[in-house]
């Protein structure tokens, strides 16, 4: 379960598209558009230049009840993940780089 002291992490692969419309900002990613009312613009700027942070750490005009619902969002969308055990992603490598281990046996 998401909470206020929970690490996530964007996924810096995602390219993203920043829209305005009527008084909303619309992010735009996996042909896909989520839209947020525009005082949250200090909230999804901060989301969108950092990769890691804590739910708490989100600046702007929403309290903590409001950070969780609108990382909870971006979580469902794919934008985030929920970091588990403060693992640094960007060292991470795709299976196929990983030599399979030999048998031993």
């Amino acid at each position: 379960m998401l909470g206020i002291t929970t690490q996530v992490n964007r996924r810096p692969e995602i390219l993203i598209q920043t829209l305005n419309v009527g008084g909303n900002i619309g992010l735009q990613f996996y042909n896909k558009k989520v839209y947020f009312p525009d005082f949250m613009k200090e909230s999804i700027d901060f989301v969108l230049q950092e990769t890691q942070f804590t739910v708490q750490g989100i600046p702007g005009e929403i309290d903590d009840e409001s950070k969780i619902v609108f990382v909870t969002k971006l979580v469902e969308e794919g934008l985030l993940g929920i970091d588990s055990g403060g693992t640094d992603h960007s060292l991470l490598r795709p299976m196929e780089a990983i030599p399979a281990a030999e048998n031993t046996q």
